[in-house]
């Protein structure tokens, strides 16, 4: 009975060398790779904080210059207006669009509004300029 013991004691002490081969035996590395995932969701969290309002103001600009050209399309002789009203509402969404390239125009039988502007990004570590080349016709009525 006493060697059947000391088998299954050894046998306990090589399951426990292999099960600490297997997952690592250094104290920390669990510790390590949370800091690492905890990085790394930190900064997707800061990147899509920085990235989704300028996306989400951009794509709002863009329904109201679609917007405006049906507008447009239907009181064709207040392009002002329809100028006046989208650079207010850049202004509002903080996109910085220059009244010079904020094109309104008649086309044949077609109302087309153009933009185009680069938005910064600063993203702390990397800064960069989105293009925003936009375009919006409506036909005229």
């Amino acid at each position: 009975e006493g060697s059947a013991r000391a088998c299954r004691a050894s046998h306990k002490l090589l399951k426990r060398k292999e099960m600490r081969r297997f997952l690592g035996s250094e104290k920390g590395e669990g510790k390590t790779g949370f800091l690492i995932s905890l990085v790394i969701l930190i900064a997707g969290i800061y990147v899509a904080w920085v990235l989704i309002p300028i996306k989400v103001a951009t794509y709002e600009f863009k329904d109201a210059m679609r917007d405006q050209a049906r507008y447009g399309a239907v009181h064709t002789k207040r392009i002002s207006i329809v100028h006046e009203r989208l650079m207010k509402k850049a202004k509002r969404l903080g996109i910085p669009l220059k009244a010079e390239n904020l094109k309104i125009e008649k086309d044949g039988g077609t109302f087309v509004i153009t933009a185009r502007y680069d938005y910064p990004v600063d993203l702390t570590l990397y800064k960069t300029k989105w293009e925003y080349r936009e375009r919006e016709t409506a036909p005229i009525f």
